[in-house]
């Protein structure tokens, strides 16, 4: 196994390990604060994946542009950019717009509510997912955040949750 599929096989189980734990937190079966901190590390994490993916497309990521500018201004160039690429017209570029818009709302994740850390990482899971459809313009390596199978990940924990809810 190379370092990339070993590292493409902690990121599936990480995913579907929160996948679980966030339902089963909205179904009062899992403790918040320590869901807190798990969507925190995994958001932090996201970040430097997602600024990863958008710099392999020729991007710049929130958390690039605030090395060099304010907030203010590295928030605006962020949405420029985001423009700039939806003035493309392809549905590929319409998707790195996306991400370029989620650079800025993943970052300091735990300035954030629990529930916008949800919706969060229900955005990136969902991107993630999103970026198969352009596989004819884009190789996997320049579009996935993950490099995991979304639909397969979201099938392994609606089982294991069925387990558990089976157990209760």
């Amino acid at each position: 196994m190379n370092r990339e599929e070993k590292i493409g096989g902690m990121l599936e189980e990480k995913i579907r390990d929160m996948l679980v734990n966030v339902t089963l937190y909205q179904l009062g079966l899992y403790p918040e604060d320590k869901l807190n901190e798990e969507l925190n590390e995994f958001l932090r994490g996201a970040e430097g994946l997602l600024c990863l993916t958008l710099r392999r497309n020729g991007a710049i990521c929130f958390r690039d542009y605030l090395r060099e500018y304010p907030r203010f201004k590295a928030e605006r160039l962020c949405l420029s950019d985001a423009w700039n690429w939806e003035r493309t017209g392809t549905k590929g570029a319409k998707l790195i717009a996306n991400l370029i818009r989620l650079s800025i709302e993943i970052h300091n994740p735990e300035l954030k509510s629990i529930k916008d850390k949800i919706l969060l990482f229900d955005k990136i899971i969902h991107a993630e997912h999103y970026a198969g459809a352009f596989k004819d313009e884009f190789t996997p390596e320049q579009i996935s955040i993950f490099g995991v199978n979304i639909p397969k990940v979201k099938q392994e924990a609606d089982r294991i949750i069925e387990e558990i809810l089976k157990r209760k």
